[in-house]
Order: structure tokens, then C-alpha cells, then sequence
């Protein structure tokens, strides 16, 4: 089974408050995107991941 890979992208490094993993990662790498799972993703914006 394959995992369908999707980007997630923030306006602004500095609109990342650093408290979940996956926004410290962007702001440790200073990139406003990052590549993540389709369930991730999806995930990201309903606020259900760490």
C-alpha cells in the first residue's frame, strides 16, 4: 500500500508558536514547509498531532 506524501505550509516561521513536534522541526530546519503523510496532514490542521 502506498502513503500519499503531502506538503504543509505556514505563512510565517514567527506564526509558529514551538510548543508540538512538528513545529519545532520547522522552526529548528527555519523552513516553512514540511513533508508529511496524507493522515498527518490532515491531522496538522484538525489539531489532533503532537
Amino acid at each position: 500500500m502506498e502513503t500519499q506524501t503531502s506538503m504543509h505550509h505556514v505563512r510565517k516561521l514567527k506564526d509558529l508558536k514551538g510548543k508540538k513536534r512538528w513545529e519545532k522541526h520547522m522552526i529548528a530546519r527555519k523552513r516553512k514547509t514540511i513533508a508529511v503523510c496524507h493522515e498527518y496532514h490532515w491531522k496538522i490542521h484538525t489539531g489532533k498531532l503532537d
